[in-house]
Order: C-alpha cells, then sequence, then structure tokens
C-alpha cells in the first residue's frame, strides 16, 4: 500500500503540474503579455580549424580592479580611453585615474535600480568631435567631453513605425553626421533582457538622419539586434544577431543599396559589440560561447516556442509577486529579486570560454582568440589603443588589456587615436563623394559657352556707335601708302586746313535719311574730293584731278610708323562692304573750306553728306588738343570707310577751279605745305 500510494502521489503531482504548466502557457493575459509563437534553429558547430581553441588571452593584464563595474565599449580620443559602466556613467581614463564624464540617468542606490540610474552602451565619437552614446532606458545621446553638456537626440518616448524603443544598445556615427543604432528589443528592457532572449525576435536597426530628425527602420525581427559598425567607406554595415551567433551585412551605396545578407555565420558563440581594427577588417565579442559541448538555453528550445512562452511567463509570475510585495512593503530585497529574475546578471555565474574573433572585409575569420581565466572573460568587445587591445564586459568589475605583440596582432597597431582616424576616413570619403559630384555636374558647364559668345560678338557694331562722336578717330587698319607721283589718291586731309567760319553754313538742312541716327552738334564735316575706283567714270574737269591709287596698293596695305597721319583710302577687299551712295546735293564752295577731319563712319545707302552744323576753324599751327587727331585705346577694331560723290552730284560749280585759290581743298597742295609737316612730327610725338 506505501509504494502504491507513493505512485499515487506522483501521478497526481505531474498531472497537477501538467494542468498548471498548460494554464500558465495558454491562459491569455498572463505577464509578460507578448505573442511567442515563432521557432527558429541554430546549428551545433564543433570548434575546429578556424575556431580551435587556444591560449591567447590567458596574459591578460587586469586594470581598475573593483572599481568599475561593467566596461561595455570603449573608444578613444588622443590618450584617454572612455568607457559605459553600471550606475549610469560614462567615465575617462586617465593614467591611474577615473574621471567622471557624463551621466544620463538620476542618483541611485545600487545596480538593482538600474532602471534609475540609467545604463549606457554603445560608445563612438564622430567626426565633429562628440561622443555619442546610447543609454538603454533614457535614449541617444550627444555629449560634448569638455564640459559634459548632453543633447537627448533620440528618445524613449517616441514611436518609430508604431513602436517605442525599448532597449537601445549601440550605435555608431557616420561620416554626414547620421546615426545607425540598434533596438534589440520592442517589447522587453534591459531589466528583461531574459525574456529577450526566449522571445520572438523583435530587434530593429535603425537609421537616424541628421538632416531631418527622423528614424528609419533598416531591418526588423532581429533576434537580439546588438553591435553596429560601419565599413571603412561607409558603402555597407554591420549588425550582430547575438541570439543566433551570426552578423548580418546591409548595403547603404551602390547597385545591392538596401540589401540584407549574412555577412558570417555559425559563429562559436553570442556576438556582441563591433569594431573596426584600424583598416578594412573588424574585431568582434563574444560574449557568450555556444557550441556542441556549451549550448544555449534559448538555442535548445528554439524550435519549441510554447516551452519558451511557458519559461517566459514563469519568470513574469514570479517578478509580479515581488512587485506586488514592493508595492505594498517597499524594500530592497524585493527591488534586487526584480532586478535579478529577469536580467542578465546571472549569466555571469555561468561556466564557459569567451573568445575574439578577427573577421576580414569578406566576412572571413583571420584570428579567433580564446581565454580560460575565470577572473576575465565573457567579453562584448576588444577595442584597440596603440599598441594594446582593450577587453569589456558587461559582468566584470575591472578592464582587460593585452599586449598586441603577445597575441601577434602587431600589424593592426594604431598610430593614432579613433577620433582623428574617423576624420581622417571621413575627409578621404568626402574628398570621393566630391570628385563624383563634379564629374555629375560636368554636362551643365557648357551652357555657360552661348553667354562669352554674345559678349564677344557686342564688340563688332562698336564703331557704328561711335561715329557720331565729335572725337576724331584713327583706323588701326592700315591705309594705302600714297604714290611718289603726281597721281595720289584722292583723300580727305587729316589736319585741317586754315579756313574762316561760314555763317551761311548754319543754315543748311539735315538730312532725313532714316537710316543715319542724328548727328551731334559738332560732328566733323568728311569731304570726298574723289570717287573711289569703283564708281563710274567721271567726265572730265577743267581743275586738275588726281587719279587713283593703283590696285596693288589699295589690296594689300602696309601698315607705317606714320599711318595715323597719311592719307586714308578705303580698302576695296575690307570686310566691311562699302556703301553705294545715290544721289546727293551738289556741295557748295562753302563746304570746300571747312576742316577736313578723318571720321570713322559707315553711311547707308542714300544718306547724305551734309553736315547740319558748322566746323569751328582750327589754326594749322595750333598744337590745342581739339586740333590733334586722337586715337582711341577703345577701337582698336575700327574701319573707316568714307562715302564718295556720286558721279551725278559733281559740277564745276562745287570742284576747285584753280590752284590759285586759297581756299582750294586739292590734297596735293596741301600735303606740300610745312604745316603738313609739322602736324606729321607732332603726332609722332603724341603717339
Amino acid at each position: 500500500m506505501g509504494v502504491f500510494s507513493f505512485l499515487k502521489t506522483i501521478i497526481r503531482l505531474a498531472i497537477e503540474a501538467f494542468v498548471l504548466i498548460l494554464l500558465i502557457t495558454f491562459i491569455p493575459g498572463l505577464p509578460p503579455d507578448v505573442n511567442i509563437s515563432k521557432s527558429w534553429k541554430v546549428e551545433k558547430i564543433n570548434l575546429e580549424d578556424k575556431f580551435s581553441l587556444n591560449n591567447k588571452l590567458d596574459g591578460i593584464e587586469i586594470l581598475y580592479k573593483d572599481q568599475v563595474h561593467g566596461p561595455e565599449s570603449f573608444t578613444d580620443d588622443h590618450d584617454f580611453v572612455y568607457t559605459s559602466l553600471h550606475l549610469g556613467d560614462i567615465v575617462k581614463l586617465v593614467g591611474k585615474h577615473i574621471v567622471p564624464v557624463v551621466k544620463f540617468g538620476k542618483p541611485c542606490k545600487g545596480v538593482y535600480q538600474e532602471e534609475i540610474c540609467g545604463r549606457p552602451l554603445g560608445l563612438t565619437f564622430g567626426k565633429d568631435g562628440y561622443l555619442y552614446a546610447a543609454d538603454a532606458y533614457y535614449g541617444i545621446f550627444r555629449v560634448n567631453v569638455k564640459t559634459g553638456e548632453k543633447v537627448k537626440l533620440i528618445s524613449m518616448d517616441e514611436e518609430i513605425d508604431g513602436r517605442k524603443p525599448k532597449l537601445p544598445n549601440s550605435l555608431v556615427v557616420a561620416c554626414n553626421g547620421d546615426i545607425y543604432w540598434t533596438d534589440s528589443d520592442t517589447n522587453f528592457s534591459l531589466q528583461d533582457i531574459v525574456y529577450s532572449l526566449l522571445g520572438d525576435g523583435s530587434g530593429r536597426l535603425i537609421h537616424y538622419s541628421a538632416k531631418t530628425g527622423k528614424n528609419e527602420v533598416l531591418l526588423d525581427n532581429l533576434h537580439f539586434a546588438n553591435g553596429v559598425k560601419l565599413s571603412h567607406n561607409e558603402d555597407y554595415l554591420l549588425v550582430s544577431e547575438t541570439n543566433k551567433n551570426r552578423i548580418h551585412r546591409i548595403y547603404l551605396k551602390g547597385p545591392k543599396k538596401s540589401v540584407n545578407e549574412i555577412f558570417i555565420d555559425h559563429l562559436p558563440g553570442m556576438p556582441d559589440n563591433i569594431q573596426t581594427d584600424g583598416s578594412s577588417g573588424f574585431i568582434v565579442g563574444i560574449v557568450q560561447d555556444v557550441h556542441s559541448k556549451n549550448p544555449s538555453i534559448a538555442q535548445v528550445f528554439s524550435q519549441f516556442p510554447n516551452i519558451r512562452k511557458f519559461l517566459v511567463r514563469s519568470f513574469g509570475l514570479i517578478e509580479l509577486a515581488f512587485k506586488t510585495i514592493d508595492k505594498i512593503y517597499p524594500n530592497e530585497f524585493t527591488q534586487k529579486g526584480i532586478h535579478f529574475v529577469g536580467h542578465s546578471e546571472p549569466f555571469a555565474a555561468i561556466p564557459g570560454k569567451t573568445a575574439i574573433l578577427h573577421i576580414s572585409e569578406n566576412g572571413e575569420v583571420l584570428d579567433c582568440l580564446w581565454g580560460n581565466s575565470k577572473i576575465v572573460g565573457k567579453f562584448s568587445e576588444g577595442h584597440i589603443v596603440k599598441d594594446h587591445l582593450y577587453l569589456g564586459s558587461p559582468y566584470n568589475k575591472h578592464l582587460g588589456r593585452i599586449s598586441l605583440s603577445k597575441i601577434g596582432w602587431e600589424h593592426l597597431r594604431q598610430k593614432t587615436d579613433y577620433l582623428s582616424a574617423t576624420r581622417h576616413r571621413c575627409l578621404n570619403i568626402n574628398k570621393i563623394e566630391t570628385t563624383v559630384d563634379k564629374d555629375f555636374k560636368l554636362p551643365n558647364i557648357p551652357t555657360e559657352e552661348p553667354a562669352v559668345t554674345k559678349r564677344e560678338s557686342t564688340t563688332t557694331p562698336r564703331p557704328i556707335t561711335k561715329s557720331t562722336t565729335s572725337k576724331p578717330i584713327a583706323s588701326t587698319e592700315p591705309p594705302t601708302k600714297p604714290s611718289s607721283t603726281t597721281s595720289r589718291p584722292t583723300t580727305v586731309s587729316p589736319k585741317p586746313t586754315v579756313s574762316n567760319s561760314h555763317p551761311h553754313a548754319a543754315a543748311q538742312k539735315p538730312s532725313t535719311s532714316a537710316h543715319k541716327p542724328p548727328t551731334p552738334s559738332h560732328e566733323p564735316h568728311v569731304t570726298a574730293t574723289k570717287p573711289i575706283a569703283d564708281a563710274p567714270p567721271k567726265p572730265p574737269s577743267p581743275s586738275p584731278k588726281p587719279t587713283p591709287s593703283p590696285k596693288p596698293h589699295a589690296a594689300t596695305p602696309k601698315p607705317t610708323a606714320e599711318a595715323p597721319n597719311k592719307p586714308l583710302t578705303p580698302s576695296p577687299k575690307s570686310s566691311a562692304q562699302p556703301p553705294k551712295p545715290h544721289t546727293s546735293t551738289p556741295k557748295s564752295t562753302a563746304d570746300a573750306d571747312k576742316p577736313k577731319i578723318p571720321v570713322t563712319t559707315h553711311k547707308p545707302s542714300g544718306a547724305s553728306d551734309k553736315s547740319t552744323t558748322p566746323t569751328p576753324s582750327v589754326s594749322p599751327h595750333s598744337t590745342s588738343e581739339t586740333s590733334k587727331p586722337k586715337i582711341s585705346p577703345k577701337q582698336d577694331q575700327v574701319e573707316i570707310n568714307i562715302p564718295q560723290e556720286p558721279k551725278k552730284s559733281a559740277s564745276p560749280s562745287t570742284v576747285p577751279k584753280s590752284k590759285e585759290d586759297p581756299k582750294s581743298t586739292n590734297p596735293q597742295k596741301i600735303l606740300k605745305t610745312d604745316s603738313e609737316k609739322a602736324n606729321i612730327r607732332s603726332l609722332k610725338n603724341e603717339l
């Protein structure tokens, strides 16, 4: 009867336990009220070849023993190393001293009040010199390490795609100021990390835009999203999925932009933070080894969601009991119970090994460092500072350090600090992006060329706009050199002759041609005494007439030093077509007495040769500015075209009658006077 009664009792207890398990598992509304229904599988690996065990981390140096608790992450600026600790502090290590930098939470009594203290995890410097930190309970901040001033960039109350962040963990800052960070779980906080490992994955990789201040989810449903790191050229991003022993890679640029792939899988444990090796490779901390000889409870039951749900609810009910007691009678014991039920602190007592991996940019394992020390282990991060590898852990109460020469990593020695290296890397990236932008904008450059061509073309009509000025303008076109014989070309004297003003000249009416602009009151009069060679032959005149110059002289003019003072004859091959005058009013004898000054003019066909105003008399020996021809420096492309008198306008009354007439405008007689020679000498001196 005793044995039967004992078996009966055992069966009854088993049935009651089974019923209790069913009730805990399937009764709705029990804490924590989350859905756990997904299953996954993690393959067990054997520690062989690239993951074979060694003792490379046995010579670790212990620093700041019992002075720091849980140095999770590292970064450095110049000679100072920064790390994040329990109780919410970020500190700077200066020699043997620990200098507080900033605290995001409030003062608290101990680690069990972590929700009040705050818990900074990921740390990194941006190229702007600010320290960026992710606090698991308060959000993401930017810190001035010199003044301790802090600015909250991302709040825990801000919804991102309909869900508030629960566990900000790691972060990295791009060269343009954008932040890539991980929200390890959207259902549970760091206080309940055990629930995160047993529940369905809800971790996220998020992109924070510094330009817009908006957050965008890049990856979702990760099983505890953890460490994050940008590649050397920032063309892709790595993120650890701790509970599946693998690392993802998501492309940020190029043809595979936004594509997610597995960077490396089947790691010998749970990956935590990711750091750069100073070049294109990465250093990954393995916080807990997981392999065939040391399986993980969460991964063992990964294919059984109901068992995981029962475990989560069981821990939740125990935590609920502590909370109920603390609500009725607040005390330190119940508060510690609430903290340790769901926290990861008990993991520190789990035996096992720890490792640091060196991985190439292609996902190949370059080296694996194992440590067997019971004092120093469970490393969350490995960070190189100069010629040492600093080792952090969320469980240790000290900091580990080992020389690179002891582990065979001398080639990874850092010549500069992390902040300076980041600035140098960003400078190179900005140069590459600037070059790409310039190449992209090259097709827009030729649009400015038409404007340049248009400006050049405006210089062509300048002789026309300046032709009405009162100052004589000398042409740069070489005139035809006169022949030494008596047959000299007919032209206008560059020097005005001595004449008295003619009162009757003012009564002349201006031309009414519609093509000629109004003539200023001081426009010099131009008189042509001989038609050009292309004009029709003229009947013989009683007075001697000069003959036109030979064509070779007109076709190929030769410039001389006396060009400004010599007679100007239009070239028949000039680029400007000479106008063909039509009828013209015969000139009176008074017009022949007016000063003859060469003027740049382009008269249209049919324009009159008469001047509307008299020209003041000028002494042939005057040295005043008004009596000397002036050369305008701006008119370097002027062409002189002097219209000739048409055939039917010539009459004996308009031609000088005799050589003895002192008012005759015969160029042969004028050029033989002393005044002409004096004028030539004075003009030479002026030039």
